[in-house]
């Protein structure tokens, strides 16, 4: 069956399933139940295992089977539709006032802790960035106002060598918010970065950035064997429920659209009552439409038209875990 025309980047050559498949046939190393239920969700991903959607075009008359896909939030497949459907969200939430881009980072010396307690780790770096925007939102630095305050958080504070990022962006917070899509939903490597699969030699080739001092990135080539492919995949693996996309403050999830409503009518003059307005909520994905009955953005295959009429719902062999996509909270 010719592969469906879906709005979005289309997948060519190979894919990270085939790799991941490959490299579970041979030895690979010592899995989580964990990481072992989430390669086998990426590997169903757009299969027949899922189930899918029997399409009939109105046009040709043809029908063409849509597979379903897994959600997952480490799944190269799935992420692009969901990074624009967030992005979508947080510009319902923009204000008209100036936003700045904030980067909190962990020095390459805790990496060792991280990976053996990474919940724990995740969470405490969240708290952290949190905390310590929300204390500078609310201006709440009275005791500093005091001189030899002042200069011993000063001394305290340049005693290690120590980089914030941030910068207000030149063309507006919906910049920034694209490269966030993108960023908050990319997965440990994409189709297209990969290069050649070598079987029989149980190796992959890839390409990836090398970064260099004062110098733009170069992109190299790096062959590795099946199961150290697996092994560096698996580190990128979220610990299983650990929300890695958070909202705080004026954005937190309860009474989040009364507050910037409210927010955006004081910055305009033009406050409302909000009511009890609902919150709008887009669909999660592709699937979601599909499975109410409506047809997702597909062309028809063989006619090149967008026609199709929901046929039949095919169950599959096996069921897609819930997407526990990281939240807002």
């Amino acid at each position: 069956m010719k592969a469906c025309a879906r709005a979005g980047p289309q997948r060519v050559g190979l894919s990270l399933a085939e790799v991941l498949r490959a490299a579970l046939a041979g030895q690979p190393p010592a899995l989580s139940p964990h990481h072992r239920k989430i390669l086998n969700t990426l590997l169903a991903c757009q299969t027949p295992q899922l189930g899918g959607h029997r399409y009939r075009c109105e046009y040709c008359g043809r029908e063409h089977f849509v597979p379903r896909s897994c959600g997952n939030r480490h799944c190269p497949n799935c992420q692009w539709h969901q990074a624009m459907e967030w992005l979508q969200r947080q510009e319902q939430l923009l204000l008209p006032i100036p936003y700045f881009h904030v980067v909190f980072t962990l020095p390459h010396a805790l990496n060792p802790i991280i990976r053996q307690n990474r919940t724990v780790m995740y969470n405490l770096l969240f708290w952290a960035a949190s905390q310590t925007l929300l204390e500078f939102g609310r201006n709440d630095l009275s005791t500093l106002s005091e001189t030899q305050a002042f200069q011993a958080e000063v001394r305290k504070a340049t005693s290690k060598s120590w980089n914030v990022y941030a910068k207000r962006p030149f063309a507006g917070p919906k910049q920034v918010l694209q490269y966030l899509s993108r960023y908050t939903h990319r997965v440990a490597i994409t189709h297209r970065r990969l290069i050649q699969l070598n079987p029989a030699e149980g190796t992959i080739e890839f390409n990836y950035k090398k970064r260099r001092d004062q110098a733009p990135p170069v992109h190299q080539r790096m062959e590795l064997e099946l199961p150290e492919f697996l092994r560096r995949f698996c580190l990128h693996i979220l610990p299983e429920r650990f929300v890695k996309i958070r909202h705080y403050g004026l954005l937190a999830n309860r009474g989040r659209q009364e507050r910037v409503a409210q927010a955006r009518g004081m910055l305009t003059g033009n406050v409302r009552p909000t009511g009890n307005e609902p919150e709008r909520q887009l669909p999660d994905n592709a699937t979601a439409k599909a499975e109410a009955g409506e047809a997702p953005r597909l062309l028809c295959p063989y006619c090149g038209r967008i026609g199709l009429v929901l046929v039949e719902t095919v169950k599959g062999a096996a069921r897609a875990p819930p997407n526990r996509e990281s939240r807002a909270q």
